[in-house]
């Protein structure tokens, strides 16, 4: 069934008023304050009506965000921070005690001239760097590890507990007996050795020699004496009748027998038998062994004078 509209007096009057020409529009009533809006800044993150304006509130804030970039400002369009790099060198810290000249490079902290850790010494091998601290590690070598200790009256260097310890030291014993025992000179491995006092006793093996010294550090003596009366062999003495019978004794290693008064007689209590050889006179003479007291000599042979 189709209903037809009847018109009534106030549905006349609300029609003629929204369709009246020329007559103002009333305006829209402000929203609460507090309502959502947006002000069209992205700058501000809560947008709210107040008195029927928008109006933002709760500015973005721009902060540093690391060492390597400054303070920058926020786009409206965007809300994005601009927050410039850093020219580069400058100064930071990346957080590497291992590295020693720290810098900005294009907005990053780069690290540089990194600590380089070599063998301290001897006795310890290259290490690495901890971060944290920066430290080299440098572990201890081996014990037994060769080195050297810079003595050199140590003669066997090895390390033990990471300290080169010298061992088997130079033993200085006097090298003779005419100087004292001495001391390692540790730059050289030397040893000292010092001379014995001038005058000190000792023995040069010579038995040809009496009264053996010392003399700068050497052993020497005097020459025995011909004519003490002892037939020293081992010096060339074949004979020696002693003191007291002129100034020829038979210490010749070619003497046989002696003339000592140069009479160019052999003296018939000489000791020596055989061939004699009469130095002053020249007089070679070749002689009979004679019997005991008996105060001739018997010749055989030539006389030859020199």
């Amino acid at each position: 069934m189709v209903r037809a509209w009847v018109a009534t007096p106030s549905s006349a009057r609300r029609r003629s008023s929204a369709t009246t020409p020329g007559r103002a529009t009333r305006p829209r009533a402000p929203a609460p304050d507090g309502s959502a809006c947006n002000d069209g800044n992205a700058c501000t993150q809560t947008d709210t009506c107040q008195g029927g304006a928008c109006t933002g509130a709760n500015s973005v804030v721009c902060a540093t965000p690391d060492q390597c970039h400054d303070t920058g400002t926020c786009n409206p369009a965007t809300g994005v921070c601009s927050n410039p790099a850093k020219p580069n060198g400058s100064a930071c810290n990346d957080g590497n005690a291992c590295t020693q000249t720290d810098t900005c490079q294009s907005g990053t902290c780069t690290g540089g001239n990194a600590v380089v850790c070599p063998a301290p010494d001897q006795c310890h091998d290259p290490g690495t760097c901890s971060p944290a601290t920066g430290i080299c590690s440098n572990p201890e070598k081996f014990d037994g590890s060769p080195c050297d200790d810079g003595n050199a009256c140590t003669q066997t260097d090895a390390c033990q507990g990471g300290t080169c310890t010298g061992a088997n030291a130079v033993i200085c014993p006097a090298p003779d007996q005419c100087h004292d025992a001495g001391t390692c000179n540790p730059a050289t491995g030397t040893c000292s050795n010092p001379a014995k006092p001038e005058g000190s006793a000792c023995d040069d093996g010579n038995a040809c020699t009496v009264s053996d010294r010392c003399t700068a550090g050497i052993c020497g003596g005097d020459l025995t004496t011909c004519g003490d009366g002892v037939v020293q062999t081992a010096c060339g003495e074949q004979c020696d009748d002693g003191p007291g019978n002129g100034s020829d004794h038979c210490c010749s290693a070619d003497c046989r027998v002696v003339d000592h008064d140069g009479d160019g007689v052999c003296d018939r209590d000489d000791p020596c038998t055989g061939p004699a050889i009469i130095t002053k006179s020249k007089l070679v003479v070749k002689k009979l062994n004679t019997p005991p007291g008996d105060d001739a000599l018997a010749f055989k042979g030539e006389m030859t004078l020199g």
